[in-house]
């Protein structure tokens, strides 16, 4: 069983996550001749939060570990781990288990077994500016021009020169 876009409050790989993301994922997702089939249910879910990558592909969560969870809801689950720092990389992941038929017992009643849970791929959020005090910069506007851009919004730009090395860059 494989497991699905996975999402923070509703979006792939989002950046500006406030400080409770909210966890969902599509599970029982299997390909059959190169196509997506879902609908195959879990009967338990485990999500990690893990403040590094090597850490996620490790399956340890750091900063939140929910524990096998016995639930068949995929959706809305909210962040209970160490406060995430504004404008930061997390990576997660999750375990989900699959209830499945496994056959039918000597009156006729189905049994069901779980198998052992299976890891999703690792996906990615970045947390945005969480406190007020960590605001910084100016107002982008058209200033003392405002007149002339009464009827048309203007192109707000600005050219500038990356000093040193660029380690990291975002849009």
């Amino acid at each position: 069983m494989g497991t699905k876009q996975l999402l923070v409050n509703g979006l792939r790989t989002p950046y500006g996550v406030s400080e409770k993301p909210v966890f969902s994922w599509i599970p029982g997702t299997e390909e059959i001749d190169g196509k997506s089939v879902y609908g195959r249910g879990q009967s338990a879910y485990r999500v990690i939060v893990s403040s590094h990558m090597a850490l996620a592909q490790q399956c340890i969560g750091d900063l939140w570990d929910s524990g096998k969870v016995e639930s068949e809801d995929p959706y809305d689950i909210v962040y209970a781990g160490a406060a995430l720092t504004s404008k930061t990389d997390y990576f997660w992941r999750v375990q989900v288990w699959e209830k499945e038929v496994s056959g039918a017992c000597c009156d006729g009643c189905e049994q069901t077994a779980y198998e052992d849970g299976v890891w999703s791929e690792i996906a990615a959020f970045t947390t945005g500016i969480n406190r007020q005090e960590e605001w910084q910069g100016q107002w982008i506007g058209a200033g003392e021009h405002v007149e002339k851009f009464t009827r048309k919004a203007p192109i707000l730009r600005k050219t500038f020169n990356a000093k040193g090395e660029i380690k990291n860059a975002k849009l």
